[in-house]
């Protein structure tokens, strides 16, 4: 394919019947500059498009076959699947408390919530209560402050997005439960088995094979201050402010997200925000959440893991939309269309999506190194219209 105006040069596979998919990927329309990208599908259990192209702006390297990226909120649909599989295993019960696994948990009046609200952001614990990356990067650290806070609403009244704070309670009951971190369960189990490029937590030998991630965020938090009215309206501040945190492009750092070139956050466990992967890795792991012989979920676990949690919840700020969310796991939305009913999956700041379409037996993963705050991304439509094209002409 001939690169031009508005388009990229795309390398790897695509299968007869899936070109359409390729330039969609190839043409960005958006607006919005394409830098380096991967995208992958597989559908009834064949890899039909295994693409990368590009060349990331920060450091000028070409993204290769093996290059991987940042995943951010994608991270969370992983950590949710490491800890819905103890709950197959029989280790962890959904309606239990979080307190019965973790004990500290049961400071200042948690003790009833459970295990199921937490992990659809019903918790009322939305933010951990820090910006400091140190912290940040500590699981028992982060772990601690969420054991002593205090919820910001009663558990159930209310979905608001956990974006930090539900990594790291979901991942401290697999820790008291197992022993073990997500991101040892996720090479041990998923990952390493299965052989995909997917990490909570990169090795250092995969470091040359990193591409960083430019933002499109405030550099200077001071922009978020506001003043809020209410509890909420502050919780969702602080809540902004921490993830921006980590998403500060730094004057020394060529408009990278400063933190996210440093080795200390790539080897960290950031349990909803620093998984690692390209779009095959992530593509796989969906693959392998549907696969028909060997699923990382029972059928009956993920039927009951993708039904709405939050349709008789008030969603915050109030004018949203509310937002449908499932027991760990992002569904069909406004923000989030995927390929239609039945979809699920989870999307990651600047565009990077991941989902399963089990009717078709799909999976899509897509990891662009362009980041934002902003969903959804204008360069989903075009692709996913490709992609149902495809679906549809092969019948």
């Amino acid at each position: 394919m001939t690169a031009g105006p508005g388009t990229s040069r795309m390398h790897g596979y695509c299968a007869t019947g899936w070109e359409g998919v390729r330039d969609a990927l190839a043409r960005d329309d958006s607006g919005t500059e394409i830098g380096g990208v991967s995208l992958a599908v597989h559908h009834r259990g064949q890899v039909v498009v295994d693409l990368w192209g590009g060349r990331d702006p920060i450091d000028g390297q070409d993204w290769t076959r093996d290059s991987v990226g940042t995943l951010f909120s994608c991270t969370k649909a992983i950590t949710s699947v490491i800890l819905l599989r103890l709950v197959d295993q029989g280790l962890v019960d959904l309606e239990s408390p979080v307190a019965a696994y973790w004990p500290e948990f049961a400071a200042a009046g948690k003790g009833a919530i459970t295990i199921r609200q937490v992990m659809s952001h019903l918790g009322g614990l939305p933010f951990v209560g820090t910006t400091d990356l140190t912290t940040l990067y500590d699981q028992r650290a982060s772990a601690a402050l969420l054991a002593a806070a205090t919820p910001v609403y009663p558990p159930g009244d209310h979905w608001m997005y956990h974006a930090l704070s539900v990594g790291y309670l979901d991942a401290e009951v697999v820790r008291r439960v197992t022993g073990r971190t997500v991101g040892t369960i996720l090479q041990q189990e998923i990952s390493g088995p299965r052989s995909l490029d997917l990490w909570i937590g990169l090795p250092a030998d995969r470091d040359g094979d990193f591409r960083p991630s430019h933002p499109v965020v405030p550099a200077d938090l001071s922009l978020l201050d506001g003043e809020p009215t209410d509890a909420l309206e502050f919780a969702a501040l602080r809540t902004a402010r921490e993830v921006v945190s980590l998403m500060v492009a730094g004057e020394g750092a060529s408009g990278a997200a400063e933190a996210m070139i440093t080795r200390a956050f790539r080897a960290a466990e950031i349990p909803a925000a620093n998984g690692t992967a390209n779009a095959r890795g992530l593509a796989g792991f969906y693959a392998a959440l549907i696969d028909r012989t060997q699923p990382l979920l029972s059928p009956a676990l993920l039927r009951r893991a993708t039904r709405s949690q939050t349709d008789l919840t008030a969603p915050v700020p109030p004018e949203q939309v509310p937002h449908r969310y499932g027991i760990g796991l992002d569904l069909r939305n406004p923000n989030n269309p995927m390929l239609g009913d039945g979809c699920f999956g989870h999307s990651g700041a600047g565009g990077r999506l991941g989902f399963c379409w089990p009717d078709e037996d799909l999976a899509f993963g897509y990891v662009p190194t362009t980041m934002g705050l902003g969903e959804p991304d204008l360069r989903w439509a075009p692709i996913l219209d490709a992609v149902a094209s495809s679906v549809r002409a092969a019948g």
